[in-house]
């Protein structure tokens, strides 16, 4: 089922209290409305220096499937150490950080008051609408194509890079982990697709190569898990044009090579409004397109260990 942002948090509070030698809190900033922005740290290597992956959700607020598959993720590897073999390897190598629910301010108000709220709950100044979109906040292209000037639509990028507490809070804990981080996970609904920078422009990255490469390692795991088909390439050729999107400040200013978006279930029967039902299985392939990618970065990219 789907869970409110007192049961989510209850639930990292329990996991950190059930799992205490693979699983702490982890806070990285406080949103507008005085909620913090809360995640866990899974990890067996206690304070150390090992390479890291991050997985966040809820960006955008009225995409629930992010959230409780980010959720299903935290849920699974804390269960699956020490049973799975997979989980284990990938929890003694990486450390995770995950941050189901970015922007709470916009998730609690779609559980009161509004379900398709999209942008977080600031209030703008001289205007009666309130929100921005955190997803087009990040310093890079800000203000262009994608996002808009009007503090009334959808996508409004805010009056400047990094006005807000959820854009602030993924770059100043992201530049916390350094070189440390080796894959950045965004994950939003709906569509059912993979994508790699860029997403402000429909050109290729320096890395590209490499970066569809671990692409076609996690597309491949998600179809293989249930028989799933998410669409996948650059986001600015499969999806839309965006400026000011964390994929893109990700990959351009923290200087990690392996970022994504991932769209994901369904294609447009529910929309935003996915039946719980589909909870599971989405959680279940995500995890596993999850795991693939992993591996591959271990293998590839982390030879010498």
């Amino acid at each position: 089922m789907y869970h409110t942002l007192d049961e989510i948090y209850g639930f990292l509070d329990s996991s950190a209290q059930k799992f205490p030698n693979i699983a702490s809190r982890v806070t990285i900033g406080k949103t507008e409305e005085g909620a913090a922005i809360r995640g866990v740290k899974i990890s067996s290597g206690g304070n150390s220096s090992r390479p890291a992956i991050w997985i966040d959700s809820g960006i955008h607020a009225r995409e629930w499937i992010s959230t409780a598959s980010a959720l299903y993720i935290i849920d699974h590897m804390l269960k699956s150490y020490n049973d799975s073999d997979d989980v284990t390897k990938l929890v003694d190598t990486f450390d995770w950080y995950i941050f189901p629910v970015i922007n709470a301010d916009g998730y609690k108000y779609t559980w009161t008051t509004h379900r398709l709220w999209r942008k977080n709950r600031v209030r703008n100044v001289g205007s009666l609408c309130r929100g921005v979109d955190p997803n087009r906040n990040f310093d890079v292209r800000f203000g262009l194509a994608g996002s808009s000037a009007n503090p009334c639509a959808e996508n409004f990028a805010g009056t400047y890079p990094f006005s807000e507490p959820e854009s602030r809070a993924i770059r100043d804990g992201i530049n916390n982990l350094k070189d440390r981080l080796k894959a950045y996970i965004n994950l939003h609904s709906y569509s059912q697709m993979v994508m790699i920078p860029y997403g402000y422009s429909k050109g290729y990255t320096s890395d590209y190569k490499s970066q569809y490469e671990a692409l076609e390692k996690l597309v491949t795991a998600i179809r293989k898990r249930n028989s799933a088909f998410y669409r996948h390439g650059t986001a600015g050729q499969t999806l839309y044009i965006t400026s000011g999107a964390a994929l893109d400040w990700v990959y351009d200013k923290a200087k990690v090579k392996h970022t994504f978006v991932v769209e994901l279930r369904d294609r447009g029967l529910f929309g935003f409004i996915l039946p719980r039902e589909f909870i599971t299985p989405t959680g279940d392939e995500l995890f596993s397109g999850v795991k693939a990618l992993a591996f591959h970065i271990m293998k590839a990219e982390l030879k010498s260990r």
